[in-house]
């Protein structure tokens, strides 16, 4: 299973930020207006179905940053409406048609435990295949990176690497440091030269929320509400 470089000493009691940065293999600058647009996409539906939280992010022309809030650790307990939702926001309909069938008819299969009491273990084993991924930060950026990477290649008639090797994560501390490290990540397009306010760039966190955009916002208002916490 990939994990993050640093984890999180407390991450069995509470809810660990990390700063996430991965570039694009030498560097090279192919991330247009299309492309930043579909990767966000990814990256929602990505938050979504990992249960994470993306509190900022910059997705610039080579390279992109995230504010993550990943749960605490332990096994994921959602219901079966949840469940499924998280699955049609990451895989294709057809996917989740199919899944949706197998998880309602495991469901209405009749079973017993040895006491004789109604059992649901076929289907909560099912649902754990796909739980046991979530709240994880190396699988929620192996998938995220993964999928853009089919995507780009497969859309450039290309092969081959698209990132420059494996992210890096960062363990930031809650509260004022995250703080600061959102403003950092939202500064970003502002510092290179190509815009002069952050609320000028749709593909960074602060630039979406001020265009409307509601999960943007709330990501910003978590990094608000941290708590200072020693990391």
């Amino acid at each position: 299973m990939a994990t993050a470089r640093y984890l999180s000493p407390y991450r069995k009691h509470r809810s660990a930020v990390y700063h996430c940065i991965s570039r694009v293999v030498d560097r090279r600058f192919i991330l247009g207006d299309a492309e930043r647009e579909l990767f966000v996409g990814l990256m929602r539906n990505c938050e979504t179905f990992y249960g994470v939280k993306i509190l900022s992010y910059c997705v610039m022309s080579n390279h992109f940053h995230l504010l993550v809030e990943v749960p605490k650790e332990g096994e994921v307990e959602i219901s079966d409406d949840e469940f499924l939702r998280r699955v049609k926001a990451l895989y294709s309909a057809s996917y989740y048609a199919e899944v949706k069938q197998i998880f309602n008819n495991l469901l209405e299969t009749t079973s017993q435990d040895a006491e004789g009491n109604p059992s649901r273990v076929a289907a909560d084993n099912f649902k754990r295949q796909y739980t046991s991924r979530m709240h994880d930060l190396g699988n929620f950026m192996k998938s995220l990176k993964q999928r853009f990477s089919r995507w780009y290649n497969r859309h450039n008639n290309r092969d081959g690497y698209l990132w420059s090797g494996r992210y890096t994560s960062v363990l930031v501390q809650a509260g004022y440091v995250a703080r600061i490290m959102s403003t950092y990540i939202d500064l970003n397009p502002v510092r290179a030269g190509m815009v002069e306010k952050p609320e000028a760039y749709r593909w960074c966190s602060y630039g979406a929320a001020l265009a409307g955009d509601k999960r943007a916002r709330r990501g910003l208002c978590r990094v608000l509400w941290l708590k200072d916490e020693m990391p």
